[in-house]
């Protein structure tokens, strides 16, 4: 399980500092999730976005949420 506020810390991060809406957010969760801290491999993280596709709302906001919940 990863450390709560490392998690915390990276959303808040994302949140504060990422503009350009749904696709800028995935590009930078893409870079520290699966790059940088390698919480998720690539084909993890494609199911996370696929599976976003078929919820309502904005794509990152619905994949952070369903990524919290697999932690």
């Amino acid at each position: 399980m990863k450390n709560w506020m490392e998690v915390a810390g990276l959303f808040l991060k994302l949140g504060t500092f990422a503009f350009g809406g749904p696709a800028a957010h995935i590009g930078i969760m893409h870079d520290e999730i699966v790059k940088k801290r390698k919480w998720l491999t690539d084909q993890q993280f494609l199911d996370l976005v696929g599976a976003t596709n078929l919820i309502p709302g904005p794509n990152s906001t619905e994949m952070a949420r369903i990524w919290e919940k697999r932690r």
